[in-house]
């Protein structure tokens, strides 16, 4: 089976894809608009995707397209004080998912063939100790196709994968740690400071026709199952300790979705895994796709990737056994 990874290019690590908040702009009206923005261009660059799903690999059944982490997050120097971190939270919970529903139905199967998303993430901070500013980090990836049923509600079926664990420099700058938070300060012109959890206890979600249970649904390719490492997690999480949140652990590709986190050679894969595909927006942004054989990486590369569309595209094909 033939399956085609295309992966968008993005340096999240500096957040410039964002426009500037305008003086006396409220940050609700400035979050809304850039989620606005990204939804037409992640619609633009997935359908340019399919053009080449069809030019380039046409028994290719299935379309997966990643974004980088923290895709759908404003600059952290725009938020000002606590009341507005606490609005931007409420705002990513409601309208993301809106976000990734909106995708979905601009490319419809019936024009543009089966597409999965691996939607990036959104980083918030919710409060949970309001006498001394401390938050816990829910980052988390949104995944969606336009395929199946839709949900009770008219929304496409949508499952979340959370990161478990917060790095340093995911906030601010100058962190400071004591066992169990990061004091962390936030760019200029902003400089709030907020303590931040190292480590949640957030366990994945899906929704579907069928209703909403707490696991990730990881068989939208029933012969393909998928597995996504976030960032740190790639680096943290021990082998099988988040398998009872999959719906299948047999996974076949696994996505290292992240901002700063290279793939590891030594790093040992479950047993069923065959490839390796990673958005990372540090930098420039990288994107990259290897082999996995024996449970590690292998050192060769295959031969169907390339970058396309002024270097922001970086498609892979993968053949799965």
């Amino acid at each position: 089976m033939l399956l085609l990874v295309a992966s968008l290019k993005q340096a999240t690590s500096r957040s410039e894809f964002s426009l500037p908040r305008d003086p006396g702009q409220t940050l609700i009206d400035y979050a809304t608009h850039e989620l606005r923005r990204r939804v037409k261009f992640v619609t633009e660059k997935i359908i340019d995707s399919t053009k080449l799903k069809d030019a380039w690999h046409e028994k290719s059944e299935t379309l997966i397209f990643t974004l980088p982490e923290f895709f759908w997050n404003i600059p952290w120097k725009y938020v000002m004080n606590r009341e507005e971190l606490g609005e931007l939270t409420t705002l990513y919970f409601t309208k993301i998912a809106e976000s990734i529903n909106e995708i979905m139905e601009n490319v419809p199967k019936s024009q543009y063939g089966n597409i999965i998303l691996l939607g990036g993430t959104v980083a918030a901070l919710i409060e949970i100790e309001a006498s001394h500013p401390s938050y816990e980090a829910i980052n988390y990836i949104p995944v969606a196709d336009n395929y199946r049923k839709t949900t009770s509600d008219g929304m496409v079926p949508m499952s979340t994968w959370p990161k478990r664990h917060t790095s340093h420099i995911d906030f601010g700058t100058g962190s400071t740690w004591d066992g169990k938070f990061y004091s962390t300060t936030f760019p200029a012109p902003s400089h709030l400071t907020v303590r931040v959890k190292e480590k949640n206890i957030s366990i994945a979600e899906n929704n579907s026709d069928k209703g909403f249970d707490s696991v990730f649904f990881n068989t939208l390719i029933p012969d393909c199952p998928i597995s996504i490492n976030l960032c740190l997690d790639y680096a943290k999480t021990q082998f099988g300790d988040r398998d009872i949140e999959l719906e299948n652990t047999q996974s076949k590709v696994d996505f290292l979705i992240a901002c700063g986190m290279p793939f590891n050679n030594q790093k040992i894969y479950p047993k069923n895994v065959q490839f390796a595909v990673r958005n990372d927006g540090i930098g420039e942004g990288h994107c990259q796709a290897v082999s996995v054989k024996d449970n590690k990486i292998v050192s060769y590369p295959f031969p169907m990737q390339r970058m396309l569309f002024n270097n922001t595209i970086h498609i892979a094909g993968l053949e799965i056994a």
